[in-house]
């Protein structure tokens, strides 16, 4: 059975006769003949009940006809949505990030975007970097925040942000009056980190080591605000990424912000796989960003 036959064959009812039928269609007569009678032999039934006068439907051809309508319903939708992601104004982009960007920084892109772009969604997946890397190579995401050195073989990318690592400690903490501070001062302090996956923990460790010591970690999480109350609460201190475009600021927490010497430097692009298939909504969302981020 095919989709042609189904559709002559619905034509001709709506017409009445093969002749209008064929002119509807822009076809032969015997085209719409041979295509219903093809369909019946097929189907193994009668469809039709021909007379000089009319044609009229049996069961089984009533049957059809109902199912033909559905059909041309659902197509017509069907070729509606299809132009809608062709002209990229409708689908789903899966967007990974990491909870040291967070999606607090695409609010207002975001906003702006869902302006011309109303119909498309953008869902959120909160992860480290080695995670979000994973995911976005096994097809469960389009898109994501990356860090930089990025394996160009592999990845199209750009970058959007830059800064360096900054200590956090609670205004009561001996270290809170420093304009800035050294690797070596930390060594015996209690480190509250992001826990393995984030490149920015990756950073920190790297930094103890090369100074001669391992941090002492007393806690790991994932939630920037949990990280930021327990140094708030005294409990250790943290190492977090500041921008070059918006400062570290913590609002009403009894916070101090304070330079490391010979800083270390970090890079965020936005991500996605040089091979495999972008969806319109995904194409869409990444011109966007490259038209608004840089």
């Amino acid at each position: 059975m095919e989709l042609k036959q189904l559709q002559y064959f619905s034509e001709v009812v709506k017409q009445g006769s093969f002749t209008k039928a064929a002119i509807a269609l822009y076809t032969s007569q015997p085209s719409v003949s041979n295509a219903v009678k093809e369909l019946e032999k097929e189907l193994g039934v009668e469809l039709l009940i021909r007379s000089m006068r009319k044609i009229e439907l049996t069961d089984t051809g009533r049957l059809i006809f109902s199912y033909c309508q559905q059909m041309e319903h659902l197509l017509g939708e069907f070729q509606q949505d299809l132009d809608a992601l062709k002209t990229n104004k409708t689908g789903v982009v899966r967007m990974g990030s990491t909870s040291t960007i967070g999606v607090q920084f695409f609010a207002d892109v975001i906003a702006d975007f869902r302006k011309t772009y109303p119909d498309i969604t953008i869902k959120f997946t909160e992860s480290g970097s080695i995670p979000l890397k994973k995911a976005l190579f096994d097809g469960e995401l389009d898109v994501i925040i990356v860090h930089t050195p990025v394996d160009e073989a592999l990845f199209n990318y750009f970058i959007f942000l830059k800064g360096d690592l900054r200590l956090i400690v609670s205004k009561n903490h001996p270290l809170a009056a420093a304009k800035k501070v050294n690797w070596q001062t930390l060594q015996n302090e209690n480190f509250i980190l992001l826990p393995e996956g984030y490149k920015i923990r990756e950073l920190i460790l790297s930094e103890c080591h090369k100074n001669g010591f391992p941090p002492k970690i007393i806690c790991e999480t994932s939630h920037w605000d949990f990280l930021i109350e327990m140094v708030n609460r005294e409990q250790g201190i943290t190492i977090l990424p500041q921008n070059e475009q918006k400062p570290l600021d913590f609002g009403n927490h009894n916070i101090c912000v304070i330079p490391i010497e010979k800083p270390v430097y970090w890079e965020l692009g936005i991500g996605w796989r040089k091979e495999g298939y972008r969806t319109y909504a995904a194409k869409t969302w990444i011109d966007f960003l490259q038209a608004r981020l840089l």
